[in-house]
């Protein structure tokens, strides 16, 4: 577990010392995010957050990690979608949606080629689209969440640092150390981004966190004997959050005829804050449940499938009618 803080503090301390450069530049070179529909800032804010969250995790998977062929995929991977991002936050209006999409799925299939890929069913191929759904999914689904002030830096670290533990009591040292770095750099970025923010991630940063914490997700077994707990739900309930919000939008966007790639103010966020929370009371209760969420997960990967299974049904219920809630919040245009 040495290696494990080690790799914590150091991505920590480097996220903290560099945010505050990558702030400067940011209102340097006015790659500044701007108060519109959708948003819930009400002045200019430097968008290029996620840059120190990946140099702080970069040099600590550097120093610590022996790269083996599936880290190599995803340095590759997760830099391009990193890359992708800084584009999207520094070119005027953003990179196109749907080249955004397609450069996601590119950089899923390449991981899948150095053998990054759920191991579910042994015939016909389909963990295949299985993979990309995931990775995609949970890239974008993080990205969504990036609309209130530590929602997203938060969430991260802690699903990080809940998968660093998953991987250290399996045994998977590889991802332990790597999501312990993740958990840092994004956990020292928070110290600048909870409210009252002085700098946002911006897609460079929610799509890297997403696009690796979905990688790192799946990347080799959970336990000794890869059970159905180990190679979907552990990692479900991890992220649940994120699926939980991305569904919620989905859903009511279809319900009411909306497109479901407009950005807007009708995440569950924004539905808490439409009761009276205030974004710090948001941010707090989110990452209570995700907390939960992840102390759950640990747990029922030592329990029998039937018992997995039926803990599994009864979150899925508590999340519909949550979800239910959620929807019938009037929300202002």
């Amino acid at each position: 577990m040495i290696l494990q803080l080690l790799a914590f503090i150091i991505a920590l301390i480097i996220s903290l010392i560099i945010t505050p450069f990558i702030r400067g530049l940011g209102l340097r070179m006015g790659f500044m995010d701007i108060p519109g529909e959708g948003k819930i800032h009400t002045i200019p804010i430097p968008r290029i957050g996620g840059i120190a969250i990946y140099i702080a995790f970069i040099i600590t998977i550097f120093i610590l990690v022996d790269f083996t062929k599936e880290l190599v995929g995803l340095f590759i991977t997760s830099t391009f979608i990193f890359l992708m991002g800084v584009a999207d936050d520094i070119v005027k209006g953003g990179l196109p949606g749907k080249l955004k999409l397609v450069g996601q799925i590119g950089a899923a299939s390449v991981l899948i080629l150095f053998g990054v890929k759920v191991e579910l069913i042994t015939f016909l191929h389909i963990n295949i689209p299985i993979t990309l759904l995931w990775i995609v999914g949970i890239t974008n689904a993080f990205n969504l969440l990036d609309n209130m002030d530590g929602i997203s830096a938060g969430l991260a670290g802690i699903a990080a640092i809940i998968l660093s533990l998953a991987a250290w009591m399996s045994g998977n040292a590889l991802v332990s150390i790597v999501a312990a770095a993740l958990a840092g750099g994004a956990l020292g970025f928070l110290r600048y981004n909870f409210h009252p923010a002085s700098i946002i991630m911006g897609d460079c940063g929610s799509t890297f966190l997403g696009f690796t914490l979905a990688s790192l997700a799946i990347i080799g077994s959970w336990m000794d004997v890869v059970t159905l707990s180990s190679t979907l739900l552990l990692p479900i309930i991890i992220l649940g959050i994120p699926i939980f919000d991305t569904s919620l939008v989905t859903i009511d966007r279809l319900r009411h005829g909306k497109s479901i790639f407009q950005g807007g103010k009708d995440h569950s966020t924004h539905r808490l804050y439409a009761i009276g929370l205030s974004q710090r009371q948001v941010a707090v209760i989110f990452y209570i449940i995700s907390i939960s969420l992840g102390l759950i997960g640990m747990m029922i990967t030592k329990a029998s499938q039937s018992v997995i299974i039926i803990v599994f049904i009864f979150l899925i219920i508590i999340a519909l009618y949550v979800m239910w809630k959620l929807s019938n919040i009037r929300l202002g245009e």
